[in-house]
């Protein structure tokens, strides 16, 4: 998994405010257990010159669903929850 890190990702993730479907760029560290978790940073725009971050944790569930992506030039992984 930690192969991952670094790495830009097409998405789509469900969450409480509906269904995302974007691009990122996955964040792997190792959690205060030793465990390993990962994220994925989406930049937003929120006006001309500006951008917020936004970090999605994937759970266990998602990160086994986590495959190569056929299409290289839009992402080199693909996560669909």
């Amino acid at each position: 998994m930690e192969q991952l890190d670094g790495h830009k990702v097409e998405f789509q993730f469900p969450t409480h405010r509906g269904t995302i479907h974007d691009t990122g760029t996955f964040l792997v560290r190792r959690n205060s257990e030793g465990l390993l978790a990962v994220d994925i940073l989406i930049d937003v725009a929120m006006g001309i010159g500006k951008w917020e971050q936004y970090r999605l944790h994937v759970p266990q569930s998602g990160v086994r669903r986590i495959e190569k992506h056929r299409n290289q030039s839009i992402a080199h992984f693909r996560l669909f929850v």
